[in-house]
């Protein structure tokens, strides 16, 4: 933190989620329809043009990576000292 500015990287990322209680079956067929369907090499093209890379992780690897995704932006808005307007 050379310029008063912290140090954060940030990136953006596109994830499906469903609704709470929604039955662990359907969940992981969802999964893995989209798994399938990222395989694609016109899908792949599609996102490499974007500078994007398709990723199929488990429902719960997915959970994780959102709740840890939530727990950094609310330490980054804290320590900025962000509030709404």
């Amino acid at each position: 933190m050379e310029s008063g500015v912290p140090d954060y990287e940030i990136a953006g990322w596109f994830g499906m989620l469903a609704p709470a209680g929604m039955p662990p079956a359907i969940a992981q067929r969802l999964r893995d329809e989209v798994a399938k369907a990222v395989t694609d090499a016109g899908v792949i093209a599609q996102f490499d043009q974007q500078g994007m890379v398709p990723l199929s992780t488990q429902p719960e690897e997915w959970r994780s990576y959102m709740k840890a995704e939530l727990e950094r932006y609310a330490k980054i808005i804290k320590d900025a000292n962000i509030k709404p307007e």
